[in-house]
This record gives C-alpha cells, structure tokens and sequence, in this order.
C-alpha cells in the first residue's frame, strides 16, 4: 500500500535458534556496503578481521519483499535495540524504517516515508509507549509518528510530524513520560498526546561553543537507570544529568575523539563510537571499517574489512537465534 508517500506492512514468522557466549556485550552495527545490520563477536578484535554472528538484510527479509519494501533500505543508519533486545530498530537514510525481529531475522512492522520538500533522510527511530514509532528525518519535516498499529492508515489521521530541523535521533523516556530528540539543538524535550499521536515541543539545551553551531547526531542514555543522556555533535560528546535537567539550561561536554562521531553507546563502563578515521568506503565518506570500545580499564577495535559502518550500539539482549536471513 502507498499512501502519501508512506508505505506499510506488518508480520510475523518463527525460526528454529542457537545461543552465543561472550565475555563481552554484543556490539550491533548499521553497515551500508552490503546494506544490512550485522551483530558482531565481542571477543573477537582487532588486528583479527571482526566475526559476524547475526545478520540482517532487507533484500534476504522474507516480509520485507512480499510488501514491496525491500529496496527501500540504501544506506542503512540506524540499529537500535529494543524490548530487552528482542528487536532492531533499523531505518535507511533512503527511506525504510522497519522493527527486526532479532529471533527470525525479519521485519515485524516496516514502511517507507519519502516526502521530497516535506520530509525525508531518516536518521534513526523509536518506539512511543503505545506501540507506535517515531521516526526521525533530517530533510524537511523532522520527527514523525507512525501508527504501525492501524492497517491501513492514513498521513491525514494516522500519521502526524513536528517541525524539528536537522533531526537525527530519538529516545523515548519511561520514566519521564516524554521524548528526547537532537537536532537543531543539542538536546529538545517533547510530550506525546497518545489521543492525537502529536508531539508538543517543550524545553531545548545548548552547549557552549564551537559545539553550539553543530547539528546533534547520534542519542543514547549515558547510563543503564536511564538518568544521564548523550548526544553527539561533530567529534564533541554533550552529556545531560537528566536527574537536574530542569535547573540549567546546557549540557556539557564530556569528551572530544579524533573524528566526526556518527554513533555512540554506553554499558558497563564502557564507550562505544564509531567515528570517522580515513577509513570510508568509497563512494560513502560518512562511514568507517572500524568501531571502537574504551574504558573500563582498556580498549579494543572491530574491524571489517570491507564495511561501511555508520551508526554501532551495544546490545545487551541475548543472542538465541541463527546467524543470518540467507
């Protein structure tokens, strides 16, 4: 079905599954070379080439192409885990967003927003507390929520978009009741009114330049309580004590890394970046072949020859199901 310029569809499918040991988190990337999400071997570092378990890719999704969508993920930017890892949250800076069952390795909910003038270039996605999504447009419109709930629905009814220049990422706060969003600004609060599927902007955050004049990219929590939030801004990591948010008006920056920083995530005392190091795909200088982790003590490298890495994250869910959707 296309409708304004949306696309939709919604299925499920169960496979058989194995498990995955590690002593460290799972680290799940957004590789544009090959257009899929990979999940990589924790254990497995550089100067050894890193070792894919897990694989997804729309042209392999069985669900994807018998809607139609699966050409609709060039340049694939987003992978976000979610429900305790049971899901991916994928989206393509061409157009498609879908929520990846982890278990089947394919799509559960999928579409397609390509609106040229009003809003496109997807950047990431989340989910709302009612089930639905936001996904975020850096062209044109900005965040935008979908109703994958209601089949089939309508851009009138169904479908509604706030004005947020420059967006790049989103996180919905339970426990705050309320949407982050970078972009524009650093850091921009939203409610959400389930009745109307609307967002109301509220609060915004700065940072003191020469990070001020920089769009915000990537949007993680800081912390696994959810009380400390991370945004990206060129090779400037901005943090916000979400716990006093209200008393201050900026975030700070926490640290700088040699390059652009296009993905970020935070577990168990360690950082997670992909950042640019001259080491691009050709043809996509916003990507890398490497993904780095520091802290705790130490620091390690995954490196994929070949790849176009954009966006990474840890991923903390188990990993109990077949390797790829070949």
């Amino acid at each position: 079905m296309k409708l304004s310029g949306i696309l939709f569809t919604c299925a499920f499918s169960t496979v058989a599954a194995q498990s995955l040991a590690a002593k460290h988190p799972i680290v799940v990337g957004a590789e544009q070379a090959q257009t899929r999400i990979v999940m990589l071997d924790p254990d497995v570092v550089s100067p050894e080439p890193a070792k894919i378990v897990w694989e997804w890719k729309p042209a392999k999704d069985a669900n994807l192409m018998a809607a139609g969508l699966a050409d609709k993920f060039d340049n694939v930017d987003e992978c976000k885990p979610s429900d305790d890892g049971k899901r991916i949250l994928v989206c393509a800076s061409s157009c498609g967003f879908a929520v990846v069952d982890v278990a089947t390795t394919n799509a559960v909910a999928a579409g397609c927003v390509n609106l040229p003038g009003q809003f496109a270039n997807l950047h990431s996605v989340c989910e709302l507390p009612d089930g639905n999504l936001v996904v975020v447009g850096s062209q044109g419109g900005g965040l935008m929520v979908v109703d994958i709930k209601s089949k089939p629905f309508s851009r009138s009814s169904h479908v509604t978009t706030n004005d947020y220049r420059g967006a790049h990422g989103a996180l919905w706060d339970a426990k705050r009741n309320c949407l982050w969003a970078t972009g524009e600004k650093p850091l921009t609060r939203f409610f959400y009114d389930p009745k109307t599927k609307t967002l109301k902007r509220d609060k915004s955050w700065d940072v003191e330049k020469p990070f001020s004049g920089f769009c915000g990219h990537d949007l993680v929590w800081g912390d696994k309580e959810h009380n400390r939030i991370a945004s990206t801004l060129g090779n400037g990591i901005a943090v916000l004590d979400l716990e006093s948010a209200d008393k201050t008006d900026m975030m700070e920056i926490s640290e700088t890394l040699p390059g652009n920083v296009k993905g970020l995530s935070y577990a168990g005392g360690e950082r997670l970046a992909v950042y640019l190091d001259n080491t691009a795909f050709k043809g996509k200088p916003w990507t890398t072949i490497n993904i780095h982790v520091d802290g705790s003590g130490s620091s390690r490298v995954y490196t994929l020859p070949g790849s176009a890495f954009y966006k990474a994250h840890f991923f903390l869910g188990s990993l109990t199901q077949r390797t790829t959707n070949h």
